[in-house]
């Protein structure tokens, strides 16, 4: 009988405790904030029979659960010309290394739009504008560098009719952030 009272107990504190949740504190800065993280023991009863000829009871952990990454977009505006009629807009949107967005250049009246894909590395980022200009689908690599409040695009080189971005070069192509509300695309 008290073996049996001693199973039981056994039993009713691992089913109790089978869960736990501990607060941990992460790095703050503007895109973190205080994450949960959660682990939690599952007791499993198995088929395979001990010495004794009984079941047994095993405890197996569970994942951890991922913090998600957090999105993050910024706008980018270049203004030429006499008026400064002719612009390019440049949105960002970062979500850990990857990046998306789109990239609008008028010049004399006419606009180009397309989306961007790609990746960023530090405050580089790669990318590649995919736009239609007619009936005719362009993928263009770009290349920028983001400094405080501000993005410079490395221009893309032509070789043999194909575009590429050169080893060479400076990120010289300056374009100042501006408030994403503000702009169209």
């Amino acid at each position: 009988m008290n073996k049996l009272l001693a199973a039981t107990l056994l039993m009713f504190s691992i089913s109790c405790g089978a869960s736990e949740t501990t607060e941990k504190p992460m790095e703050h800065n503007d895109s973190t904030e205080t994450a949960a993280v959660s682990k939690s023991i599952v007791a499993e009863q198995t088929d395979t029979p001990d010495a004794n000829n009984k079941k047994q009871t095993e405890a197996t952990e569970l994942p951890q659960k991922k913090e998600e990454v957090k999105e993050i977009t910024h706008c980018y505006l270049r203004a030429e010309g006499k008026n400064n009629e002719d612009t390019s807009i440049v949105r960002i949107i970062t979500k850990g290394d990857e990046v998306t967005g789109n990239y609008v250049v008028s010049y004399e009246g006419s606009a180009t739009s397309g989306t961007l894909e790609g990746t960023k590395k530090g405050n580089i980022i790669t990318a590649n504008w995919n736009y239609v200009y007619g009936q005719n689908f362009f993928s263009i690599p770009v290349a920028f560098k983001t400094k405080r409040r501000a993005l410079f695009q490395k221009p893309t080189a032509v070789k043999d009719g194909k575009p590429f971005i050169p080893e060479e070069g400076d990120y010289d192509v300056e374009y100042i952030e501006v408030d994403c509300s503000k702009v169209k695309f």
